[in-house]
């Protein structure tokens, strides 16, 4: 067994213990993504959020499971969350870069792509990452 199945066992135990931990749901969530398991981890970050409606990073989580799984509506909405619940949170501005692009929406995405480079997102991964989508 690989080491992300592995971890997904114990985040399953300990959802098993208690399964009021929001971190775990989100732990295993990221896992399960990584494993391409994206509709179970996209339930994953639903419950984190459920347990604990005021965190960005499930949102953000959330929304690039979204985005990876073409679902931009839904990510954008996701990320759009994210920010309005921490408009300092790098990675929301990422992801929503990448969605946007996706969408077509290239002035939104600029916008985004700035925000995350102030923030201090690396400006070469960045492009690195952009480039990727549009090859």
């Amino acid at each position: 067994m690989g080491q992300l199945a592995q971890a997904v066992n114990d985040f399953n135990k300990a959802i098993e213990i208690d399964a009021k931990q929001a971190l775990v749901w989100n732990s295993r969530g990221l896992a399960k993504a990584d494993l391409g398991e994206s509709a179970s981890a996209i339930e994953d970050f639903t419950e984190m959020i459920r347990l604990n409606p005021g965190s960005a990073v499930a949102y953000n989580n959330r929304g690039f499971v979204h985005r990876d799984m073409g679902n931009l509506d839904s990510a954008i909405r996701d990320l759009d969350k994210a920010i309005e619940l921490d408009d300092a949170l790098v990675n929301a501005y990422y992801n929503r870069t990448l969605a946007n692009i996706l969408l077509g929406r290239d002035d939104e995405a600029q916008e985004d792509a700035d925000k995350a480079v102030e923030l201090g997102y690396d400006p070469d991964a960045l492009v690195a990452a952009i480039n990727g989508l549009r090859n």
